[in-house]
Parts: structure tokens; C-alpha cells; sequence
């Protein structure tokens, strides 16, 4: 686990932040950027990926906002189509296009990451200390691997205009078709596909509804995560910290 973990550090991380400053924190001989000042806050971003038409643009945007004093967390969801100044550019355009401008020119901009951290640290005036984006081959295998999370739907969906996508051998594929999109209110478990589908579906709700469930999702991510199932199997650990490599 320990190897797994060092190799993929390699692959996760930008920005200078190693292996062994994942390895500080985790033996407890580091702090994370705002616990001093007592909260940290870390920018999630899902983007589309290879395969997908505008695969850099991040149309995820929450903000995880970590409170030292009451071990609590506030999840901020901005929506994609905010028109704003784009990182430290002063150009304007929609919020989610900051990543991908970004990674148009990594080594001048800092990449995606840090040009969208930078547009959300503007607009809500807090720091924003570190960020974590990953696509949507990723997402699926991540859930897959934790088999499965179990979230509460809190209203039916029927979306009939879902994008026929595919996802095969690990490559992303898009189709210029449409594949009806149906799932029950109530307790629902969601393999990684669905899971996808869940946090994607906008054209019979709206962003709003979007951004309350990728809240819902990454709720029952941590739980999945976190439970003795997962964190008591040291295969599907590693396997776990691959895909994070990986994606």
C-alpha cells in the first residue's frame, strides 16, 4: 500500500507537493495550508476528459471548506455558466472555462487547477489552498472500485435528451445520440456509470438540482470510503489509490 501510494503521488500531484510531504501528513508531521489560520479549503473540479468534446472545460466547480474548530464542512457548489474574470487574466468568460484555460498553457498559467482556483478564491474572497480535479473515466472506475454508493434521491429523474456516451476499455466515447436517462426517487445504490449519469443529468432540472447532487454524491464517496469494507481490504486500497493516480 505504502509503494502504491509513493508511485501514484508521482502522478497525482503538481504544484511541488511530493510523495513526501503526502507521507508527512499522513504520519502527522506537516500541516495543511490553512489550519494555522484554522480552515482549509479545497477546490473540487470533474471535467469531461479524452474523448469528450471540451474535454478540459471543468463544468464542476465546489468548493470543500474544512472548519478546524468544529470538525465541519461546508460544500459550496458555483454554477458553470457564471460569467467572471477569469483567474489573474482580468478576460472574462464563463466560469467554467477557467480550467480549460488553464490547460491550453500549463507552463505559463500554472494549469487548470491553479487558474480556476485562482477565479473562485476572486469572486468568493477565501483562499483556496488546494484543489483536486479528475475526469469523468475516473470518476466511474472510482466508484466502481469502492463498489458502488448508496445515495438518497431526492427526486425522481427522467431525462430523455441523456447523451448515448460510452465508456469502453477505459476511453471515453462520444456519440451524437441520446439514451433516455431514468432513475426512482428514494435509497438508491449506483454503480460508477449511473453514479455518472446522476451527477451529469441536467436537461429536465436544473444546474441547481445538478450541483445538490454532486453534493449528495461526494457525501456518499466519503462514506463508501470510509467504511471498514474499503479501508479493511488492502487490494481494493490500492486499487483505489491507482485509479487517483491514474485519472
Amino acid at each position: 500500500m505504502g509503494y502504491s501510494a509513493f508511485r501514484a503521488a508521482g502522478q497525482i500531484s503538481e504544484n511541488g507537493f511530493s510523495a513526501r510531504d503526502l507521507l508527512q501528513l499522513v504520519r502527522g508531521n506537516s500541516t495543511l495550508k490553512g489550519e494555522k489560520e484554522g480552515r482549509t479549503n479545497i477546490l473540487f473540479l470533474g471535467y469531461g476528459g479524452k474523448g469528450n468534446p471540451g474535454g478540459t472545460l471543468a463544468d464542476t466547480n465546489l468548493l470543500f471548506s474544512y472548519n478546524y474548530s468544529d470538525k465541519k464542512v461546508a460544500l459550496i457548489s458555483f454554477p458553470r455558466d457564471l460569467y467572471l474574470p477569469i483567474g489573474k487574466t482580468g478576460s472574462y468568460n464563463k466560469l467554467n472555462y477557467a480550467y480549460a484555460s488553464g490547460e491550453e498553457n500549463p507552463k505559463a498559467t500554472g494549469g487548470g487547477g491553479a487558474v480556476a482556483s485562482d477565479t473562485i478564491a476572486n469572486i468568493s474572497d477565501v483562499s483556496v489552498h488546494y484543489y483536486v480535479s479528475m475526469d469523468f473515466v475516473g470518476f466511474v472506475k472510482l466508484i466502481d472500485t469502492l463498489g458502488g454508493v448508496t445515495v438518497n434521491v431526492e427526486k425522481a429523474i427522467n431525462d430523455p435528451l441523456y447523451p448515448d456516451d460510452k465508456i469502453v476499455g477505459g476511453i471515453y466515447e462520444k456519440t451524437n445520440g441520446y439514451k433516455p436517462f431514468k432513475l426512482a426517487a428514494g435509497v438508491q445504490k449506483l454503480d460508477g456509470t449511473t453514479a455518472l449519469k446522476f451527477a451529469r443529468s441536467r436537461e429536465t432540472t436544473s444546474d441547481f438540482d445538478r450541483a445538490r447532487r454532486q453534493q449528495v454524491l461526494l457525501e456518499a464517496i466519503k462514506d463508501k470510503a470510509t467504511s471498514m469494507g474499503v479501508l479493511s481490504n488492502p487490494k481494493k486500497v490500492v486499487d483505489i489509490i491507482n485509479v487517483i493516480g491514474n485519472h
